[in-house]
């Protein structure tokens, strides 16, 4: 290509040459409580049927107030509801029964904060902080078990790529089964014959069974209940489970997220959109994610 075109591309600054699924690293906003709803489930400190004091739209921890996305708040919440409803003040309260070293310890067990070995050049880790990481950064005594609270809600330090996002959903499907990514499916003889099938399992979510079930219904609840934050998602025709995030970004906007896999019963695809600067995610990335699902799934997609 001409060198003009090549200097525009490396100096234009929306950097449309980075491969942000698996080269960008973003707070994951609120896809995150899935995961803490899961440590609460796990580390037997919540059931499906846990309610915490009610929401009013804030939580004070200390001498500061943690706010709801819903500033008039959500009242009272089972987990399932608080799943679809997407209610900040219900994580707070979670994250802190959990606490800090269990939470993080879990996160990590769920392949984030770490490469797949993805067939790109560039993939990052991401990021999960864990006690180490605030005493290195800043001091043993210079932070306190407060930023527990922004992170059980995906802000904070934490830090994902859209990648990690979809292979997270991928395995919440797949019965907790974590495989590696990968562009080629399978690679054929001229004579159609497979030479070599690329499935690799890599790990597996630490959730039984039964927990993953709550999962599940807390995140249809995301599409298909009334209340759910992601309904603009749906498909008709299919269950879609999802979750929205909107996340907290320094330079702008905040960041719009969606993540989903469908059929439920039996996943066909996993997505995971990503908006930059694009507001809220169950407005803009949401009914992103619901076009490709369809595209997909009516298209005849079989894998």
């Amino acid at each position: 290509i001409p060198e003009s075109t090549w200097r525009a591309l490396n100096e234009d600054p929306g950097h449309p040459l980075l491969n942000r699924a698996i080269q960008s690293g973003y707070p994951p906003g609120s896809i995150l409580k899935v995961l803490t709803a899961a440590a609460g489930l796990e580390e037997g400190v919540i059931s499906a049927h846990t309610r915490f004091s009610p929401c009013t739209g804030a939580y004070k921890y200390g001498d500061r107030w943690f706010g709801c996305w819903q500033s008039w708040g959500h009242g009272s919440l089972s987990l399932v509801d608080a799943l679809a409803q997407s209610c900040d003040v219900y994580f707070y309260q979670l994250g802190l029964k959990v606490g800090l070293d269990r939470w993080s310890d879990f996160i990590s067990r769920c392949s984030l904060g770490r490469s797949f070995g993805v067939d790109l050049a560039g993939e990052v880790q991401g990021l999960v902080p864990d006690r180490d990481f605030y005493n290195r950064h800043y001091g043993r005594r210079n932070w306190g078990p407060g930023v527990l609270l922004n992170l059980v809600i995906g802000q904070g330090e934490n830090l994902v790529t859209p990648l990690q996002m979809a292979s997270m959903m991928a395995a919440l499907g797949n019965d907790g089964i974590i495989y590696r990514p990968h562009l080629v499916r399978e690679i054929r003889s001229l004579t159609g014959k497979t030479l070599e099938q690329k499935s690799e399992v890599i790990g597996q979510l630490p959730i039984s069974e039964d927990h993953l079930k709550v999962l599940k219904r807390g995140l249809r609840a995301v599409v298909h209940h009334h209340m759910g934050t992601g309904r603009q998602a749906a498909v008709a025709g299919f269950e879609v489970a999802g979750k929205t995030g909107t996340a907290q970004n320094p330079h702008g906007e905040d960041h719009s997220w969606f993540a989903a896999f469908s059929p439920i019963e039996q996943p066909r695809i996993a997505v995971a959109v990503i908006v930059e600067q694009g507001g809220h995610g169950g407005s803009m990335a949401a009914p992103i994610a619901g076009r490709v699902i369809e595209a997909y799934l009516k298209g005849g997609g079989t894998q």
